[in-house]
């Protein structure tokens, strides 16, 4: 457990079940790369915070709602699919 928080990459896939993000209560801050497949109900707050991640893939996700409006505040990606 002690190598999480120093976790530089992530990615999930799960077509049929929604993915719970807001389960998360401390994401790895060092996490450079997030890359989700699957519905998601919302993008998760804490997502805003993570000063180092630079790239964010999201497939299948279903949002209702426009993720851009949700990730507008960061001023970090360098990649956004």
């Amino acid at each position: 457990m002690g190598s999480i928080p120093n976790m530089a990459n992530v990615s999930s896939t799960s077509v049929n079940k929604v993915l719970d993000l807001e389960a998360i209560s401390s994401p790895p801050p060092y996490l450079g790369r997030l890359a989700l497949g699957g519905r998601l109900q919302k993008l998760p707050e804490w997502l805003t915070r993570l000063e180092n991640l630079v790239m964010i893939r999201l497939q299948f996700s279903m949002l209702e709602v426009d993720p851009l409006e949700s990730l507008r505040t960061c001023t970090i990606f360098l990649s956004f699919s």
